[in-house]
């Protein structure tokens, strides 16, 4: 498995997936953040591990968005269509009656 960082819009819908190699995938329109979030995950450099990394970002906090870990084997795309689907799914539980 692979521990991989889910970027989010502030209501939690999964926009963007990055893996340790700093590779991500993004829905279209939001290369803003995507650009955003590189310059961000660009800084953390060699010294710090990237599980320790990963920590961090989930217990960032800020007004703009915000960052889950996701352990898997799947491709980015895949993880980022799958955290869509898992979102969706909580969000009808949600509304349902």
């Amino acid at each position: 498995m692979a521990l991989m960082l889910v970027h989010a819009t502030l209501d939690g819908t999964p926009i963007g997936v990055w893996n340790e190699a700093l590779e991500s995938f993004y829905s279209p329109g939001f290369e803003g953040l995507q650009n955003r979030a590189k310059a961000m995950l660009q800084t953390k450099g060699t010294a710090v591990p990237w599980d320790v990394y990963v920590d961090r970002m989930e217990q960032r906090t800020s007004f703009v968005d915000w960052w889950k870990t996701v352990d898997t084997e799947a491709s980015l795309e895949d993880a980022l269509s799958s955290e869509i689907g898992r979102y969706r799914a909580l969000s009808e539980d949600e509304i349902a009656p």
